[in-house]
């Protein structure tokens, strides 16, 4: 089943023509809105005529990627190599725009990559930390926000939401491996 565009209604992946590049391999609009959207006298694609043509060439190119793939691979490293500066361009813009959102992805993939590296099970995705609080659980800065592993990695903790907080980078970085208890303790000392 999928949506189409156009009309908004529910309807059979059978009501949608094929395109390899779509999603679910259909167009994003039904046929009859298709037709509706195409000028009166316009040419019939390929895939329009004949569904058979797009399955046969979609089978070739299968086969012919998996019999070259040193060739594939350059020739998808030249399209990299020449879409590379507008999609960073286009990344730098986002980040700019978004620096709170990215610099959270950053911290989150930062945790997993650790957890990785010692073997702590567990991975964070951005709905793990969407609801943590918005301040500092030790000190209650709203300021400058990490994320905190209440109980470190390092010491057993997992790397999933529920051994997660959010905590200053100043607290963070003076609790370090210690756990709440004991960095509170060391705090009021």
């Amino acid at each position: 089943m999928k949506v189409c565009k156009t009309c908004g209604e529910m309807k059979r992946l059978a009501e949608f023509y094929s395109a390899p590049r779509g999603l679910l391999g259909r167009e994003a609009h039904c046929i009859p809105c298709y037709k509706a959207r195409r000028p009166r006298g316009a040419r019939l694609l390929a895939y329009e005529a004949r569904p058979d043509v797009m399955a046969r060439k979609a089978a070739f190119m299968r086969e012919y990627r998996r019999a070259h793939p040193e060739l594939m691979r350059a020739r998808d490293a030249a399209k990299y190599q020449k879409r590379k500066p507008a999609a960073h361009a286009k990344q730098a813009e986002w980040r700019q725009r978004n620096a709170e959102r990215a610099r959270l992805y950053r911290q989150i993939h930062r945790a997993n990559r650790t957890a990785i590296a010692l073997g702590v099970p567990g991975r964070l995705t951005i709905r793990d930390v969407e609801y943590l609080p918005l301040e500092c659980v030790y000190c209650g800065a709203t300021t400058d926000l990490t994320l905190d592993h209440a109980t470190s990695m390092k010491r057993g903790g997992t790397n999933d939401w529920s051994n997660l907080t959010t905590a200053c980078f100043n607290c963070n970085r003076r609790k370090r491996d210690k756990t709440p208890s004991e960095f509170l303790g060391l705090v009021a000392a």
